[in-house]
């Protein structure tokens, strides 16, 4: 399995070290001591990255029949929201509402398990 750090690829040894401050300096400091000491905010992960602890997230980029992980995720994404977009625009519904997002979530759960 690959691990990056921005576009670098990282050991798993320096996955750990890297996590283990990170938590150390978390638990530490309050929010605005981060953002005065290295210059970021910390928010929550993206949702489908792993949440860690203390708003560290981590994701992985296997490879699967030599196409990452993070390929064929962003294919299923985008094919569900381009067609349960169109499907309710045609039907005249709001794409705005919490059917919208349920719908979503179905589709790519179908289309990932398949």
């Amino acid at each position: 399995m690959n691990n990056y750090y921005g576009d670098k690829l990282i050991s798993e040894k320096l996955l750990k070290e890297r996590i283990i401050f990170l938590d150390k300096e978390i638990d530490s400091k309050s929010a605005s001591d981060i953002v005065s000491k290295y210059g970021f905010k910390l928010e929550d992960p993206p949702i489908l990255t792993g949440k860690l602890k203390n708003n560290i997230g981590y994701g992985a980029e296997p490879n699967i029949d030599g196409e990452s992980f993070n390929s064929i995720r962003s294919k299923i994404i985008d094919s569900s929201v381009r067609s349960l977009t169109a499907d309710y625009r045609r039907r005249g519904l709001s794409i705005n509402s919490s059917s919208y997002i349920r719908d979503l979530m179905r589709m790519i759960v179908e289309l990932g398990s398949q």
